[in-house]
């Protein structure tokens, strides 16, 4: 009996020696190392082998090398070209609106670090070191040494693992002469890779840099480097053709002084008394300098990495992969940054070698997106995409096979954090082979950190085959209307297939319909109007639901303060979405101020503003806190105006929340002045609900945040402003008379 337990256990040992010998191959032997290296907002044409403008310079003679002997993607591009959600993306293979993860503002728990915790299972030793920039704590690696947040370039503080929780246990990587965030960073890569507890298992590191991120810092070794050199520009800094908006002004931050918030010139210092050709000349040589010396820091240590790899004989059993982030704005149509769906923001450089399964020379236009880097680099570690991703192994088209016959044609993006920092409006779109197609909605919806305020809407559409610089906006080109129609559909498609839930408004939500005739005053009211302010018709009140002690006149009513500053007056008839015409006269002197409260939210400005050259949020015809008029469509004082508006009052759930957005387009003298201008909450602290309120408007003001139905407001602020020929057509049958109680004439 002893002696077959004994005969049991030496069998059961043998097989456990084996089945581990066995695992030890796999993980050791089949399964390579993987050294994943990403930098941040590396652009791809600032590498020598994407064969830029830039490429003559030789930025980067490690990564040209590393391409030559491995694969270059060419189509490679973020779903959300911003660092902290395309990092999030990159540890969840999901997309933004999924991961949660739509903003700088959002971090991934480590329940959500899906990437390095499916590596640990698979066998490999985890490490993250660098940049890691998603709050949390990395806890699913089994080494880490991070940046906080952002970090410094010069002798930085990292945070590990240790007795205090995270955050609280830090390091200094310091020197006398100031140590360079790139040069710590691979330092602490190397003394792991040099000091490695499992040594039995494969590894899989992630080493991220800082760099180039601005304010592009490089090691004081590279400060001459270029200084002889004229760096090339793009011919689209100082050609803008037909690029972005059409007729209208760019967005965006700026090389030269058409921001004038933020531009490069001055983060370079730059003299702002130079014209403003020089100044934007020198703005960008100064800021491409400083920038291609921040990556040459990068690509130097690089090689480190590789000499350390080639001394311990590892070299050609690990997978290296350099990537960044997302790309960067290089003075591509004047811009600087990311967040953009153009090119050069879009792009992520992507390079690969491993030489027992990727060709040397191995190129690729496939569309790829971040979303399939973790399903990619599981399938090299061996393990299967898990449903929670979104993404696609793309290691097939990496070892040089053709893209498979059902491999996607087109890459979804969306950018949420609306005119934050840089001043680029909320978008998304579809980037296929050939085309482009981007819909700026240009709300903040709930995205956090995005900045108050819609944009104007606006669609771009550019033919990549002819137009490979965006130069050309084609949207309104009969020719291409065929091809535009078919790729809204197919961008309406793609949003459904990956789980997005944004629709762009129909052409009768684009109020194209809509062209009142302001030719002659007073206008007449068109049958179906609801007349709140006639010659034989007053439906105003005061602000306690009194009389109004507005002066009315032949059915001109004139503003007057009576003793308070916020004497507004507004209709006893709600509504809902209505076109809204109100003619009005500032007096001859003073500044006039005041305006029409729609609902008592949104106010359109009234004021003497005809004689301005620049007009803001501030002047006539303008949508108060949310953007500034399109045209100076103003009069002179003394002379009657008008204003023609469609307004649609946004739409809210139970809670008072806003699920759908509202609209104003308005005319101002036979001018439109605001296109369907998007909205949410108002943002002027001055509404009547919030500034000088009464009991009477609190309880309007609660009836309108539940039902989305409300009356007109006409301000007074203390100047003799008359109002005339004030009416409504509601135009979706929302039209009741509030109080007092009366019959509704039309």
């Amino acid at each position: 009996m002893l002696t077959c337990l004994l005969r049991r256990c030496l069998k059961s040992m043998t097989l456990l020696i084996a089945v581990t010998a066995i695992q030890q191959n796999v993980q050791g032997e089949d399964r390579p190392n993987i050294l994943f290296i990403m930098s941040d907002d590396h652009a791809a044409h600032a590498i020598g082998a994407y064969q830029g403008r830039l490429a003559g310079l030789n930025p980067t003679p490690v990564l040209d090398r590393l391409a030559s002997q491995g694969a270059l993607l060419k189509n490679v591009f973020c779903t959300n070209s911003i660092c902290t959600p395309s990092r999030a993306t990159i540890m969840t293979g999901q997309y933004s609106h999924v991961n949660g993860v739509t903003t700088l503002n959002g971090s991934i728990q480590p329940a959500k670090q899906f990437l390095p915790r499916l590596m640990k299972q698979a066998g490999y030793e985890t490490a993250m070191i660098g940049k890691w920039h998603l709050k949390a704590e990395p806890a699913e690696f089994d080494f880490y040494t991070v940046l906080p947040g952002q970090g410094s370039y010069f002798n930085p503080i990292f945070r590990t693992r240790g007795k205090l929780p995270w955050p609280k246990n830090e390091t200094r990587m310091a020197s006398y002469n100031a140590k360079h965030s790139s040069d710590a960073i691979t330092d602490i890569s190397l003394k792991w890779l040099k000091n490695r507890k499992q040594t039995d298992k494969p590894f899989f590191l992630m080493h991220h840099f800082k760099a180039p991120h601005d304010n592009f810092e490089n090691a004081e070794r590279y400060d001459f480097l270029y200084q002889n050199d004229k760096i090339p520009e793009p011919a689209s800094l100082k050609r803008r053709g037909n690029h972005g908006p059409l007729g209208r002004p760019a967005y965006g931050t700026s090389v030269g002084k058409r921001n004038q918030r933020r531009n490069m010139g001055d983060h370079m210092f730059v003299d702002d008394s130079l014209p403003d050709e020089q100044y934007q000349a020198e703005s960008y040589q100064r800021y491409l300098k400083k920038f291609l010396r921040s990556v040459r820091g990068v690509d130097d240590n690089i090689g480190r990495l590789i000499d350390h790899l080639k001394s311990t004989g590892e070299l050609d059993n690990t997978v290296i992969i350099y990537t960044a982030d997302q790309g960067f704005m290089l003075g591509e149509h004047d811009y600087i940054d990311k967040r953009w769906m153009y090119e050069e923001s879009l792009r992520m450089p992507f390079i690969a070698r491993y030489p027992k399964k990727i060709p040397a020379g191995t190129t690729s236009d496939a569309i790829i997106n971040n979303v399939d880097f973790a399903p990619t680099l599981l399938n090299i570690a061996g393990v299967e995409t898990p449903d929670t991703m979104q993404g696609r192994s793309f290691l097939p088209i990496l070892e040089g096979q053709s893209e498979p016959d059902d491999w996607p044609q087109a890459s979804y993006y969306r950018y949420w954090m609306h005119m934050a920092h840089h001043d680029n409006p909320a978008h998304f779109g579809l980037r296929t082979k050939d085309h482009k197609l981007i819909y700026f909605y240009g709300l903040p919806l709930d995205a956090p950190g995005a900045k108050p305020g819609p944009t104007e809407p606006h669609w771009e559409f550019y033919d990549l085959k002819s137009d490979p610089n965006e130069m050309n906006n084609l949207i309104d080109d009969p020719s291409q209307a065929a091809t535009v129609k078919r790729l809204k559909r197919e961008l309406t498609e793609l949003q459904a297939k990956v789980g997005d839930s944004f629709e762009p408004p129909t052409e009768a939500e684009l109020e194209t319909d809509f062209a009142p005739d302001q030719s002659k005053l007073p206008a007449t009211k068109p049958d179906e109007a609801i007349v709140l302010l006639g010659p034989q018709t007053n439906r105003f009140i005061g602000r306690n639901g009194t009389a109004v002690d507005w002066p009315i006149d032949a059915g001109v009513a004139t503003s007057t303060h009576g003793g308070s500053n916020f004497n507004h007056i507004l209709s006893t008839v709600h509504f809902r979405d209505a076109d809204i015409h109100v003619e009005f006269m500032l007096p001859e002197k003073g500044p006039g101020n005041s305006g029409i409260y729609i609902h008592g939210n949104y106010e359109l400005q009234i004021l003497n503003s005809h004689d301005k050259a620049k007009i803001t949020m501030d002047d006539m015809g303008a949508l108060y806190g949310f953007q500034p008029p399109l045209v100076n469509a103003a009069k002179p004082p003394g002379q009657w105006q008008v204003y023609d508006i469609r307004y649609r009052a946004p739409r809210r759930n139970k809670k008072g929340k806003v699920v759908t957005p509202g609209s104003v387009t308005a005319y101002l003298n036979g001018q439109k002045v605001q296109q369907s201008t998007r909205f949410e909450e108002p943002r002027s602290s001055f509404h009547p609900y919030r500034h000088g309120v009464t009991d009477y408007l609190k309880k309007i003001g609660q009836q309108q945040k539940q039902t989305s139905v409300g009356p007109l407001f006409l301000q007074d602020h203390n100047n003799p402003v008359k109002f005339r020929n004030v009416w409504i057509v509601p135009l979706d049958g929302q039209a009741i008379e509030y109080e007092p109680s009366a019959s509704v004439s039309r």
